[in-house]
């Protein structure tokens, strides 16, 4: 006994879009910015997960410092927003407090932190 193949008709599938591409955090992205006219290191090196020079790792360290105090998010949170371990969270968030003990680093820190506060939100979101 042989069977019909019965194919199946192009109309009967929907076409195949892709997802959009998840967008960050617009606070991470207000961060980012902030440091890239405040430092000078690319707003994409510092989000970007996978790059790992010297001068972005530490912009990026003082970014997520900055996530974490401005907005009162918790280290696992700002790790996720990251693409980090919660450790590498507390690892840069306890070199910046440290570094703090500098008074040109603090009141460049503090600066920074004042701009995002003056950010649309109050700084909180």
């Amino acid at each position: 006994m042989q069977t019909e193949t019965i194919l199946p008709d192009p109309g009967d599938f929907a076409p195949v879009i892709a997802p959009p591409a998840p967008q960050p955090d617009p606070r991470l992205v207000l961060v980012a910015g902030l440091l890239q006219f405040a430092t000078g290191v690319s707003a994409d090196l510092v989000i970007d997960v996978r790059h790992k020079g010297r001068a972005a790792t530490r912009v990026r360290h003082i970014a997520m410092y900055l996530f974490a105090t401005v907005y009162g998010e918790a280290a696992h949170r700002t790790a996720a927003l990251f693409g980090r371990d919660r450790s590498t969270v507390l690892h840069a968030l306890r070199r910046i407090e440290e570094d703090r003990s500098n008074p040109a680093f603090d009141a460049w820190l503090g600066g920074l932190e004042t701009a995002l506060f003056a950010a649309p939100r109050g700084g909180r979101a």
